[in-house]
């Protein structure tokens, strides 16, 4: 398949992308998936497997369509969990998943088949109990029953591998047991990389700890809230379960050197994180220096996230100011009828313009003065390294994350406080008012710094980082350990704890920390612990907990767990507390649960306002 030489060097070993599902409609994680791999496969002239894990998932045809689309080449292949195990043979099956699970007796409950994939059983209530999926032949290839401890009552999982003949293969009693058994298969035992990119595998693939397998995880987008003021702000929800396992992952890659300085601040994540951004296609061309300087542009999705509304306001102001700028605004989506009334009613038609979506709107970065960024929150806004690449100087508020990562203030663009639609107005209004001679080095200055971005200068990051985490990986040896609080007290708003870790197996070299987590709202946090020698073997543990970090939880309970990381392997435990573990402010209220684990209710006063 591939007759040149390597443009680029990749790693000896196999690249493996993973991710749920690619489906005919995707948005900017899926996007960069293929587009990373697609890149791995053409510099490193080898082919790269993308693997997938979700049922009914066509791999021909999605293989088919998104080449078609050119997202991927004839180097990048599609492989399907489900699609795999359907069309091995009998013998294949029990050879590498046999013998699995303990007892190998038939379910108790199996579904027919009715001429679908599929067979469902659901609850009165409409709660799935059980999914059966069937091969093309009729045949059942796996029955998932959901309700194995009690009939009718979801909880408890037995997931069950058969033969054509009917034949149980295995079983798994958690889905990604299931999943890492057909991981285990396509690796192999030689070492590979594993990089994933979707947030919902991640909330299991911390498990996957394997001594030839360097696991890697992307993290797109803002771990924190939107709103959270600071790195010890409230999380998002759906980062939440990923966060919390960060250190399990052999390498973590943040897109942007601000995120993974918040991570660090906050000591969500340890020495596994390396931050690299995404890439695109910088093509060194000529640029246009007879631009009208009043032009501006902006593609964006018509939605919250990207709050257009800012960036109409902000034209309307710099106009009221005497500027002569213009806007037009590629883009579609529900909220375009409000956009448009927000226009009329500020009579700014003649220069602020909805183009509606064009597929190539892109190309209008090379003829364009400016174009402006307003989004709420970002992972990292590759519109802008197209823009740069093109010339066209970016206008961006200093969102996490991105603007201030990728453009320097008054050097290749302009970055403007978040949400002060004034400071917009006036960056606006400042680059369409410059001297042709400082527009012309403020674009020379934004396609340099475009090309940082390029295939080829992010995908030889990637490479260093990729070595760098296999040589730091050690054969996993969990730690293990049994955390005890035997005092605790508040002095000036910090809870000091007091305890000791016993039975404590691999714990040489241990970085460990107190962490907490709500159990309602995302908010989980971690600070340091010293520990020193104890009586018996054991280690005696303090920690301070400044109890304001527990403020984002009001009205939640937090539970506390020791958390251990050392060179071989990451453990938590949750915290057991001595009877005599009890306390009470205007803040929280610490307790021990009824299994005599430490816990707190929040409790926070209503806060006196002026």
């Amino acid at each position: 398949m591939f007759k040149r030489k390597p443009a680029i060097a990749l790693p000896d070993d196999p690249i493996y992308g993973l991710t749920w599902s690619v489906g005919k409609e995707f948005g900017g994680l899926t996007n960069v998936l293929l587009h990373r791999n697609a890149v791995f496969s053409s510099l490193g002239r080898r082919r790269i497997d993308i693997l997938t894990l979700a049922p009914n998932f066509d791999t021909r045809a999605a293989k088919l369509r998104l080449w078609k689309q050119g997202y991927i080449g004839k180097g990048v292949r599609l492989r399907n969990l489900w699609e795999e195990i359907a069309s091995t043979s009998d013998a294949a099956l029990v050879r590498r998943y046999g013998k699995r699970g303990g007892s190998l007796e038939r379910p108790a409950i199996l579904l027919p088949y009715k001429g679908k994939k599929q067979a469902k059983r659901m609850s009165p209530e409409g709660a799935e109990l059980q999914v059966d999926t069937f091969r093309s032949n009729g045949t059942l290839l796996v029955s998932d029953r959901k309700d194995a401890d009690e009939e009718g009552v979801v909880g408890g999982r037995e997931i069950t591998l058969f033969t054509r003949k009917g034949e149980v293969v295995a079983r798994w009693t958690r889905a990604a047991d299931f999943y890492f058994a057909w991981l285990d298969h396509v690796i192999g035992k030689e070492h590979a990389y594993l990089v994933n990119d979707s947030h919902f595998v991640a909330k299991f693939l911390h498990r996957y700890r394997r001594e030839n397998v360097t696991t890697v995880q992307v993290l797109h987008n803002s771990h924190l809230d939107r709103d959270a003021p600071d790195a010890f702000g409230r999380l998002s929800g759906g980062k939440i379960a990923i966060i919390k396992n960060l250190r399990s992952f052999d390498m973590v890659a943040p897109l942007t050197p601000r995120q993974a300085g918040e991570l660090a601040e906050a000591d969500l994540a340890g020495a596994n994180m390396t931050p690299i951004p995404n890439s695109r296609p910088v093509k060194t061309q000529p640029i246009r220096h007879d631009r009208d300087p009043n032009d501006g542009i902006m593609l964006a999705r018509f939605g919250y996230q990207k709050r257009i509304d800012h960036a109409i306001t902000a034209l309307t102001l710099a106009h009221a100011a005497g500027s002569e700028a213009r806007l037009r605004i590629f883009g579609d989506g529900d909220s375009r009828p409000d956009l448009q009334g927000r226009i009329d009613k500020a009579e700014a038609g003649d220069y602020v313009k909805l183009m509606g979506f064009q597929p190539d709107a892109s190309a209008q970065f090379a003829t364009a003065s400016f174009s402006v960024l307003s989004s709420r929150f970002e992972g990292m806004p590759l519109v802008l390294i197209e823009a740069m690449a093109a010339g066209c100087i970016p206008v961006a508020y200093d969102i996490r994350y991105g603007p201030s990562d990728i453009i320097t203030d008054g050097v290749d663009g302009f970055v403007v406080p978040a949400g002060d639609v004034k400071a917009l107005a006036d960056a606006v209004a400042r680059v369409s008012s410059l001297p042709e001679a400082t527009l012309a080095e403020l674009r020379r200055n934004a396609q340099k710094r475009a090309s940082d971005f390029s295939d080829e200068a992010v995908t030889k990051a990637w490479i260093e980082a990729l070595v760098a985490a296999k040589a730091r990986k050690t054969p996993v040896r969990l730690p293990s350990f049994k955390p005890l609080v035997e005092e605790a007290f508040v002095k000036e708003d910090v809870l000091h704890v007091k305890g000791t870790l016993r039975d404590c197996v691999n714990v040489e070299d241990a970085s460990v920390a107190l962490s907490w987590s709500a159990r309602r709202v995302p908010v989980y946090g971690r600070v340091p612990v010293t520990e020193r020698p104890g009586a018996d073997g054991a280690l005696e543990f303090e920690a301070a907990w400044p109890i304001a970090r527990s403020r984002e939880a009001e009205g939640d309970i937090l539970d506390f767990h020791i958390e251990i990381e050392t060179p071989r392997g990451f453990a938590k435990r949750r915290v057991a507390a001595a009877d005599t573990v009890a306390l009470k402010t205007s803040s929280i209220e610490l307790y021990s649960t009824v299994e005599g684990n430490m816990s707190a209710k929040v409790l926070y006063p209503p806060v006196d306002e002026d």
